[in-house]
């Protein structure tokens, strides 16, 4: 954001930090198996950066600047259970209400790009031989009305200090883009091997 450039984007090396200020309250409560939590927040912003241009089309390359001051308020939810065979289940809410007030006559590229609501439901199967299945679904709805529903599945085996995880993301190969433009990746594949020491 400072340096980039390129034919329809510059960045500005004079940005200032933003700064802000932001407050929370939340709960947590045991049942049993269960874990229930909760929360309420509030983030009050100044010289947010954004990539920012006129409205009016005037001039087409957006520049970086402290243009911006915002204020996002939301609140979370989650629970989780855990049987006794070590199964467990997570489920994960959050909404947002976010407010950016730019100078009149401008836009901003990335100002919508707060999601209103986000949902992960995941269950983690716990099978034989150290072995865990985990599905999982998330979902994002994004200010500006676009939103997406993406499934993933994890297998992992851990032995001792060894642990070996297998991810496939978005199973379904959905198209989507949590960034306008920039289309996510489609069904992938990725290994991962570690060693605690």
């Amino acid at each position: 954001e400072l340096y980039y450039e390129d034919p329809v984007n510059l960045g500005d090396p004079d940005l200032r930090p933003e700064t802000g200020w932001t407050w929370d309250l939340g709960l947590e409560a045991a049942q049993g198996p269960w874990r229930f939590s909760g929360g309420v927040f509030a983030r009050y912003e100044d010289d947010l950066i954004d990539w920012v241009r006129p409205a009016d089309g005037s001039d087409p390359v957006w520049r970086t600047a402290n243009l911006a001051d915002g204020e996002t308020r939301g609140w979370t939810m989650a629970a989780s259970a855990r049987t006794a065979r070590g199964h467990e289940l997570h489920a994960h809410l959050t909404g947002l209400r976010k407010r950016v007030d730019l100078p009149q006559g401008w836009e901003g590229k990335y100002v919508a790009l707060t999601p209103r609501r986000q949902a992960v439901v995941a269950l983690s199967l716990a099978l034989p031989a150290g072995v865990r299945l985990t599905p999982a679904l998330r979902f994002r709805d994004r200010a500006d009305g676009r939103e997406f529903t993406v499934a993933d599945l994890r297998a992992s085996w851990e032995r001792d200090d060894l642990t070996l995880r297998i991810d496939l993301t978005n199973v379904q190969d959905a198209a989507y883009e949590e960034i306008p433009g920039i289309p996510m990746p489609g069904r992938m594949l990725t290994t991962t091997v570690s060693v605690r020491y």
